[in-house]
């Protein structure tokens, strides 16, 4: 689902290209082209806005949030019939389910707390506690690290500003301590570099493309239509291959394609060295390289959107997405002016060997640093891991419902709150 809408995305760029080739001027006498593209490029809007008023529902999380679980159960139901799965395995009655907004929390929260015990999704210590290692009393006997859950203790107690912001610092403090060596730093360096690389290569595009003898417009207009061969690779190997692998070729395939276009750049520009038969082939091969990076480049974003919420427990997506999406706005900050720069004093070799280098370092990272959660864990008291006992208990639980043919509850139509968290 997430690349069918990567794909709708790439057809509204598509279009926003195809109308840049257009002779918009004689298009409506009178009126500034850039009028015309500007009315043009907003028409899609007013559909979007219909499908997202009247053909949308309404998160489930949401509507438990203000007392409407009969909506939310409404929802549900429609997502199971969308799935193809067994409305009367994977949730509980609607009776039970309207019957738990009625009864006390506390016992929801106890049950909550014991699920995520179970499954391993509380903050754990990796190091010294084989040997007793619970210096300045930072943690429990079950391995709860105390300063997270005073934190939490004290954001339920305070309200307004204060209540909000000690919350959200909980839930980044568990999300960054989940797996912070393996999947949160490195996965944060990688949303960072595409960032970089994406608005650092795009902003100055066509002054690129100018300075290297390559017609902008036309050369634009391929490189977005190339997304769409992109689009259908990732379709075939995102499922089949999984996603790590997805992100790794991706990226691997972006780094070769940045290499191949700082290369074409700085011999098409060179100045004598090259006949005239000569000078033109270099630019149609930079053309190419320009077309196979966006090719390779783009849906990186759709494999990161996929890869994160998947990489964390169901308390922790919302968190992880919001956080590494928020972080892709730093680079706003600087890559104008960046590329601006160079652009205006530097040679175009030089412009795109930096957003190459760029590319590069979250290859390095993805194919180094970043690993799957199933292939590591952090080691605990008894052995096992927080997150390896986690997919353990749930491996063993997946068996025993293939044996009675009951499916559990599927992570993606969680209600994320304490009393509703609830198995068949």
């Amino acid at each position: 689902y997430s690349v069918w809408i990567f794909l709708a995305g790439i057809l509204g760029v598509l279009y926003i290209a195809g109308l840049n080739l257009a002779n918009l001027d004689s298009l409506v006498g009178g009126v500034a082209a850039w009028r015309v593209l500007l009315v043009l490029a907003a028409l899609p809007a007013f559909p979007a806005v219909l499908f997202r008023c009247w053909w949308t529902d309404e998160s489930p999380v949401f509507l438990v949030s203000k007392g409407k679980r009969k909506e939310a159960f409404q929802v549900l139901l429609r997502i199971c019939r969308v799935n193809r799965l067994d409305e009367r395995v994977v949730l509980p009655s609607e009776a039970d389910f309207l019957s738990e907004g009625r009864e006390g929390s506390e016992e929801g929260v106890r049950q909550q707390k014991h699920r995520m015990e179970d499954e391993g999704e509380i903050v754990r210590v990796a190091e010294g506690d084989e040997e007793g290692g619970n210096e300045g009393g930072s943690l429990r006997g079950d391995g709860r690290d105390l300063s997270i859950e005073r934190v939490e203790e004290t954001a339920g107690r305070q309200s307004g500003l204060v209540g909000v912001v000690a919350s959200a610092w909980a839930h980044l403090r568990r999300m960054w301590m989940y797996d912070p060596w393996t999947l949160a730093l490195p996965l944060l360096m990688i949303w960072f570099f595409q960032s970089v690389a994406y608005w650092g290569f795009t902003l100055f595009l066509p002054s690129f493309l100018a300075a290297s003898g390559v017609a902008p417009r036309m050369t634009i207009f391929l490189m977005v239509a190339s997304e769409l061969p992109g689009a259908a690779l990732l379709y075939f190997v995102v499922d089949r291959q999984g996603r790590l692998f997805s992100l790794r070729l991706f990226l691997l395939l972006a780094s070769l394609s940045a290499a191949l276009c700082t290369l074409f750049s700085a011999f098409a520009v060179q100045p004598g060295g090259y006949s005239e038969e000569t000078a033109p082939i270099l630019r149609i091969c930079l053309a190419v390289s320009c077309c196979l990076l966006y090719f390779s480049l783009i849906p990186i974003w759709a494999v990161l959107f996929v890869f994160t919420p998947e990489a964390y427990p169901v308390h922790l997506r919302a968190t992880a997405v919001g956080f590494f999406q928020t972080a892709t706005n730093v680079p706003g900050l600087f890559t104008p002016f960046l590329s601006a720069y160079l652009t205006e004093r530097g040679q175009p070799w030089v412009y795109m060997a930096l957003w190459a280098a760029v590319v590069l370092a979250g290859t390095a990272l993805a194919f180094g640093a970043l690993r799957h959660p199933k292939e590591s864990a952090v080691s605990t008291r008894d052995g096992s891991s927080s997150r390896g006992g986690s997919h353990s208990h749930q491996g063993r639980e997946s068996r025993e419902d293939q044996k009675s043919h009951k499916p559990i509850m599927p992570a993606s139509i969680s209600i994320d709150g304490p009393e509703s968290n609830r198995r068949s």
